[in-house]
């Protein structure tokens, strides 16, 4: 999701903001004073398309005053982005995960700065760089040899000694990625083995001088001096410079070759299959294991079972061939060959290869009851189970006695299937079951989608006044809307009839059928020098009461009504604004006196805890929307220029949870 950041105060909205229904988003375009923004990023030294980035990429972009964008990936950043001329910026993409340490974790991080120039296209490439501190262990066959249960035990996080990394004869080759924590420089570490005379025997110590973007190789190795029978421990370090994850080659792992076919693919047993196995040093076994096989057939040293045949090319390479005439004795059904290499090293690699046979054993499957929150206005998810090895899993779902349409199911852990059916009318009744093979499983279980409704007065065409008081409602209708202007008509010592800040204007948005919008304008009111700031605004709740303290004006307002429609993906809206300077602002304002205003036009969503009151008199009594966990979605659109114009945006809701049923 994009995030627009900025600062805003409802007491400090000095604008003129017109907003009614809209219907569609405009994310790219030229206007004066403004500029192109075009970047490539690269991670691992290579270019990343928004196809091929880390799902984890962010992409941040700011200015002298902060953040202005910030995107959770690089497939929702624009491929062109307009941004204010004659400003300097800066663009930092972060990907890969940031943790303080864990194993083939890579985390990356680059900046770069740049100048927008009226109308010009400024293309920026954004180096990403390696930030992790590497470390491998290696074990001299002094140790191997000589002692049992061996294992060098790293403490990344200075002071926690619960975080640590160990590397053993269970993991060679692995490679502990940490992040320094600032200033961080040290790393302490204990050795510990077990000797079949000397018992157990352990030694720590502390690495210095440790730099990021360095990978630090620790071999250790252990002798005994003859004059006094004491052991002695050591180890060297080999300090390497790191700048992208395919520059990181401690150990090579060995490697299975599948020949002129896709291993990761199921096979047919109309031809014979070759793999070829290779190691950086020799084959000490190769071992073949499941369907036929059972527990396990070594290759290496010993007759080839029936079926299989091996050309041993190297001591370190060896060809093996899976014939046809193996592939008769396999049982129907999906049968699966796991194919394990080791080297002298102790490094491991293992493959499966899948041959499916005809005439499958029977497959059964049941579906899954559709729970309320997998049920939207257009799509629901549906889940099932499956028994056996099915060829092709399927949903069906049809209204009640209508035709069957057919989704295709995604394959989980331990028989789970699922998927997403989209393309649903709101408000309808439906069934789902799960296909297995052609054949309908079970009964199949009923949904009902989500009505789709429309927020009422979304025109803003209807306005009743009420001792002198406008509202923007119907005087029949149960109130939904609500303004500030009962506090700026109705507040003692200041309020008169005139200071309605929200009102219904005739200046329909283009294309409207209605004849109205909504007007919010904000101004001071006063009288012989005392006074108050009426912003103008309009939500969702009800305003309940405004104070006269003119050294410090403020309300309560009762925000959130009740919602039981479908959960809407975005909300469509048509404004124009006049943005003016602020010249009344409240101490410790996001907006100081001098600056241009801004205005704000948001939808949240919430599954407890409203209505709720706000007391405008404590700042810290506003929402947070982004991080109060009463939200369920929330999305927002800020208004920083003027826009003479009506003009058309989408605000795209960014949903936290799937499974969470908004109530307001």
């Amino acid at each position: 999701m994009k995030r627009i950041l900025s600062y805003i105060t409802t007491c400090a909205l000095a604008a003129t903001l017109f907003a009614g229904c809209a219907e569609d988003i405009k994310t790219d375009g030229v206007n004066d004073g403004m500029g192109c923004l075009t970047f490539k990023v690269k991670f691992d030294g290579k270019e990343a398309t928004r196809a091929d980035a880390p799902a984890d990429c962010v992409v941040k972009i700011a200015n002298s005053e902060g953040y202005l964008y910030i995107f959770e990936s690089l497939a929702e950043v624009p491929e062109k982005l307009w941004l204010l001329s004659g400003s300097d910026y800066s663009i930092t993409v972060e990907g890969g995960v940031k943790t303080e340490y864990g194993w083939d974790t890579p985390y990356y991080k680059g900046t770069e700065s740049f100048s927008i120039s009226d109308g010009q296209n400024t293309p920026v490439t954004v180096e990403c760089l390696i930030q992790n501190t590497l470390f491998a262990v290696g074990f001299d066959e002094t140790v191997t040899t000589g002692l049992t249960d061996y294992s060098v035990t790293l403490y990344p996080v200075p002071g926690d000694a619960s975080k640590t990394l160990v590397f053993n004869s269970a993991n060679p080759g692995a490679v502990g990625y940490v992040i320094l924590a600032d200033g961080q420089t040290t790393v302490d570490w204990t050795f510990s083995g077990t000797h079949t005379a000397r018992g157990e025997v352990t030694k720590s110590g502390t690495l210095t001088g440790l730099q990021p973007r360095k990978k630090y190789e620790l071999t250790f190795k252990y002798t005994v001096i003859e004059q006094n029978g004491e052991f002695q421990l050591t180890f060297s370090v080999d300090e390497t410079t790191v700048d992208y994850a395919h520059n990181i080659v401690i150990h090579q792992r060995p490697r299975i070759t599948p020949m002129e076919f896709d291993i990761t693919e199921v096979q047919t047993p109309d031809a014979d299959r070759e793999i070829v196995a290779t190691a950086s040093s020799e084959i000490a076994s190769l071992l073949v294991s499941g369907s036929v096989f059972g527990a396990g057939s070594e290759l290496v040293g010993a007759a080839a079972p029936a079926g299989v045949t091996t050309d041993v090319i190297a001591a370190n390479k060896i060809s093996v061939m899976f014939t046809t005439a193996l592939f008769t004795t396999m049982p129907a059904g999906q049968n699966e060959v796991t194919i394990k290499v080791t080297d002298a090293n102790g490094l491991i690699n293992t493959a499966v290869l899948k041959v499916t046979i005809e005439g499958s054993a029977p497959v059964s499957g049941t579906t899954n009851t559709v729970g309320r929150s997998a049920v939207w206005g257009t799509h629901a998810y549906v889940s099932g189970q499956v028994e056996g090895e099915p060829q092709e899993v399927k949903f069906g779902y049809r209204t009640n006695g209508g035709e069957w349409q057919y989704v295709a199911a995604t394959d989980g852990a331990a028989g789970a299937y699922s998927a997403k059916i989209t393309g649903l009318t709101s408000g309808a009744s439906y069934e789902t079951c799960i296909w297995v093979d052609g054949e309908q499983q079970g009964n199949p279980v009923a949904f009902t989608t989500e009505t789709a409704v429309q927020l009422p007065n979304g025109g803003f065409e209807d306005w009743n006044q009420n001792s002198d008081v406008w509202y923007p409602n119907a005087a029949t209708s149960e109130k939904f809307w609500d303004s500030g202007n009962k506090g700026s008509v109705k507040a003692p010592l200041i309020g008169n009839k005139n200071n309605n800040v929200t009102t219904g204007v005739n200046d329909p948005r283009t294309g409207s059928t209605g004849s109205k919008s909504v007007q919010l304008k904000s101004n001071w009111f006063g009288f012989m020098g005392a006074g108050a700031f009426a912003a103008a605004s309009i939500y969702s709740g009800n305003f309940l009461e405004a104070r006269a303290n003119l050294s410090n004006p403020s309300g309560r307002v009762e925000f959130g009504r009740p919602w039981s429609g479908a959960r809407p993906s975005a909300m469509k809206v048509w404004y124009k604004a006049t943005l003016g300077t602020v010249n009344y602002a409240k101490s410790g304002a996001p907006i100081s006196k001098g600056q241009q205003d801004k205005a704000r036009i948001y939808i949240a969503l919430a599954d407890k805890g409203f209505p709720c009151e706000i007391d405008t008199a404590d700042w810290d009594n506003f929402i947070d929307y982004e991080t109060d966990v009463r939200i369920v979605a929330f999305g927002e659109l800020v208004v920083e220029s003027n826009v003479a114009n009506w003009t058309e945006y989408t605000i795209n809701l960014k949903y936290r949870s799937l499974d969470r049923v908004p109530t307001h």
